[in-house]
């Protein structure tokens, strides 16, 4: 396995046994970003110099016996989200094209403080909200597998840098599966966290705006095990919540296969995948029955699907839409006012007309009250 395909928890201990040195990797993902990221386009926003000046400092506190942390003289990138201070944040919309960030966002300054260093951002849609990566401001972001392909998106840039070893490791962010959606494009790994465990203080526009509703901020990886390190770094309250509590992730409760219940869902009506998918999936779960886990390709969970996604869009066109315009509003608003009932209950959906539910409930979510959202939320809660 050449070196650019190595994780980061490999390249850390590789560093930290002195094998290569931090300045090493970094020139060397350097070398293969401009060698190949042309026909990619996925880092964006560039910071070599002040990269391989980070990385040198890694490499004389290690001569010094200095430990910097897990990732301790790892380069690695962001999705262009994140704020880096003197770096521009975007968000790939061109009234946001000459921002600025004053100072690191909390993801990458704890990055920093668990021996991380930065070589840039990687690209995104418009406003993070697309299953693709093209923007005005930096272009379209191609799948390094096939470069007629999208990356997947909204963190297409993040999982297409990964997948053409152009990073140690990413982060991204997700709502409607950003960080699912483009790992798996790319055939990287990606976790989408429990919401809240990770703040999303700097990532944003605008700064000290509150947490949204249902998105979260994640990371993307060569491996699951750095997935836990990232998430480890990453979670925990901001500063201003940290006097009032803190965050201790459980350990894994189980040390064999032969512990686990395992239900697979390999596909569904309401969002049903290719043959090749609901069989590879299944394939899977027939592993993981042979080597011992309980199985179970029948085991459901005790709510209707059609109705749960109704009110997830519900939900998330409600902070989608958070930013639209009077002028749009009154025009989804006027749509709203319009839609056909009958085509909007448990029985139409039954008879198959479950696409303009889901388009109603998406229109309906732009415009939702207060109260209705209320509603949706309590609809939510009872699924958990």
């Amino acid at each position: 396995m050449e070196i650019y395909q190595l994780s980061a928890t490999e390249l850390a201990k590789k560093i930290k046994s002195k094998e290569v040195s931090s300045k090493e990797i970094t020139q060397m993902y350097i070398d293969r970003i401009e060698k190949f990221d042309g026909d990619i386009n996925s880092v964006v926003v560039r910071m070599f110099d002040k990269a391989i000046q980070d990385a040198e400092k890694a490499d004389n506190a290690l001569s010094k016996g200095e430990d910097l942390g897990p990732l301790h003289g790892i380069p690695m990138t962001i999705k262009e989200s994140y704020a880096i201070e003197d770096q521009k944040t975007t968000w790939g919309n061109e009234a946001f094209k000459e921002n600025v960030a004053k100072s690191d966002g909390l993801a990458v300054r704890r990055f920093r403080e668990a021996g991380a260093h930065f070589m840039g951002k990687t690209n995104v849609p418009l406003d993070l909200a697309d299953f693709q990566s093209f923007n005005s401001i930096y272009g379209t972001t191609n799948n390094p597998w096939n470069l007629e392909r999208i990356p997947g998106g909204s963190s297409g840039g993040s999982a297409a840098a990964l997948a053409a070893g152009f990073t140690g490791l990413e982060a991204g962010s997700d709502i409607g599966g950003s960080i699912r959606n483009p790992a798996h494009f790319c055939g990287v790994y990606g976790h989408k966290p429990t919401h809240g465990i990770i703040p999303q203080t700097g990532h944003e526009l605008i700064s000290n705006v509150p947490d949204s509703d249902l998105s979260v901020c994640g990371p993307l990886a060569r491996s699951a095990e750095d997935l836990k390190c990232a998430l480890d770094i990453m979670a925990g309250p901001a500063e201003r919540e940290a006097t009032g509590w803190k965050l201790q992730l459980p350990k894994p409760n189980f040390k064999s296969l032969k512990e686990l219940k395992v239900a697979v869902w390999a596909t569904d009506e309401v969002a049903p995948v290719s043959n090749e998918i609901e069989e590879r999936t299944t394939q899977v779960g027939e592993t993981l029955a042979k080597l011992g886990a309980e199985v179970s390709f029948d085991a459901r969970p005790n709510f209707d699907p059609t109705f749960a996604h109704a009110n997830y869009q519900l939900l998330l066109q409600s902070v989608m839409a958070a930013g639209m315009g009077d002028e749009e509003r009154a025009k989804i608003q006027k749509m709203v006012e319009e839609l056909d009932e009958s085509k909007m209950t448990s029985d139409a959906a039954v008879l198959g007309d479950k696409t303009a539910l889901f388009e109603a409930a998406s229109a309906r979510g732009a415009v939702l009250s207060h109260a209705n959202w209320l509603k949706a939320n309590y609809q939510r809660e009872k699924l958990k």
